[in-house]
């Protein structure tokens, strides 16, 4: 099955991009690929902002700024393990805060996963601060990676 003409986009249509998600997605851009973002909305399964990035990308850099960034911000954020593209057959990795993994983790994600990692994100869970919080944190974010990738 091939990927389809939408789905690979070079350009970012910021016309219809979440205007709280587009700082982030600006600095994401810098370095890498990516597929889909969204700014949260309470209504909908996703109360946070993320940005998925590209299959078949070098993480290395991104997770080192992100490990860099967290040590000094409260709010923490992690390119995690989403879901599996049944087009690329690869694992998404989508950028988003630490708060909210441990709602979306499959039953077999939280079996697999060390238990130390799953008792953190269990705790950051119950301490997760709402959306606006989020969202200004994630400009917050992109600030540090624009300014580290200059």
């Amino acid at each position: 099955m091939s990927v389809p003409d939408y789905m690979r986009r070079s350009e970012v249509p910021w016309d219809v991009v979440d205007k709280n998600i587009i700082p982030l997605l600006r600095a994401v851009c810098i370095k890498y690929k990516t597929r889909m973002s969204c700014e949260g909305h309470l209504n909908l399964d996703y109360p946070h902002p993320w940005v998925d990035l590209e299959t078949n990308q070098n993480y290395e850099d991104i997770q080192e700024r992100l490990h860099e960034y967290n040590s000094t911000n409260k709010i923490g954020w992690d390119l995690h393990e989403s879901h599996f593209d049944s087009y690329e057959k690869q694992i998404v990795r989508r950028l988003m805060p630490e708060c909210r993994i441990y709602p979306q983790l499959s039953d077999y994600m939280k079996e697999t996963m060390n238990s130390e990692r799953l008792e953190k994100l269990k705790q950051l869970a119950n301490e997760c601060p709402p959306l606006e919080i989020l969202q200004e944190s994630s400009k917050d974010l992109a600030r540090y990676l624009k300014e580290s990738w200059k």
